[in-house]
């Protein structure tokens, strides 16, 4: 910035008639819209992002080395994953379905593909003999509610040859007359209907009751002894005469209307 004025020995009154003249250099739109991003902060953030995901996106084959596309890894026929070296001198590997002892133990075949020529792992669709579900409601000819997400239970009560419900309640058959579109299977589908209130202990169900974390991080934890883990099952399972016993050995009533409390988030309520 310059200023140009009359010299400083001139008389007061040259000063108080001076022109100043007030200038600087010329700044080019893109040196200003610069300036200008450079102030906003979300912009520059939001750049910084870009600017991430642009690199990663550059060096994918660094950070991701495996093609999704690619169905064949050259992992088919290693050992167990956690077998350090097996019979062929390999190490396991869990890449892919055909290094590990899932297929070993699965009805899966290996085919070769007709189009690629590359190997895959098929599998038969399963007929479970026996399939035991847990819902909300049924009546006693097993007409069935389940409420929230379905995962596979109602493939489970088509494939399976003999279906168990276990059910939180009873319910009249007039009430699933009453609104025949809440039924998720219907009774033909099911052999015997058990009514087990929180059945689904020490799991969620959904509405219902939340699941008992605790309980299942002990669970976990006691796994990793052998000895341990049979003491445990000892306790909650085999001496167990059913699992009202089973939800008493584990804080009974109160942890249940504790995991109900936590489903429907009303120990939120007061934080509000």
């Amino acid at each position: 910035m310059t200023a140009q004025a009359t010299p400083a020995n001139q008389p007061s009154s040259q000063l108080d008639s001076a022109e100043f003249t007030l200038s600087r250099p010329p700044r080019s739109l893109w040196r200003d819209a610069w300036a200008r991003l450079l102030q906003n902060k979300a912009a520059v953030g939001g750049a910084i992002v870009i600017i991430i995901f642009a690199v990663m996106a550059l060096f994918a084959p660094i950070f991701a080395p495996y093609n999704p596309l690619e169905l064949h890894s050259g992992k088919d026929f290693l050992p167990p994953a956690w077998v350090q070296s097996g019979p062929n001198g390999k190490a396991g590997s869990p890449e892919f379905l055909l290094g590990t002892d899932t297929f070993e133990c699965s009805a899966a075949r290996i085919i070769e593909c007709p189009y690629t020529g590359k190997k895959l792992a098929l599998h038969p669709a399963l007929y479970p003999d026996v399939g035991i579900i847990h819902v909300h409601e049924s009546d006693v000819y097993g007409n069935v509610r389940v409420r929230g997400i379905l995962k596979s239970d109602n493939d489970l009560a088509r494939a399976s040859k003999r279906v168990i419900v276990t059910c939180e309640r009873l319910i009249t058959n007039e009430e699933i007359r009453r609104n025949p579109t809440e039924t998720t299977f219907p009774y033909f589908l099911v052999d015997a209907v058990c009514e087990v209130p929180y059945g689904g202990y020490p799991g969620t169900m959904a509405y219902e009751y939340f699941s008992d974390e605790d309980h299942l991080r002990e669970w976990l934890k006691v796994e990793e002894d052998p000895v341990a883990f049979k003491e445990f099952l000892q306790k909650n399972i085999y001496d167990c005469k059913d699992h009202h016993e089973y939800i008493n050995r584990n804080g009974g009533m109160e942890k249940m209307l504790q995991l109900r409390t936590i489903e429907h988030l009303l120990h939120k309520e007061g934080r509000r």
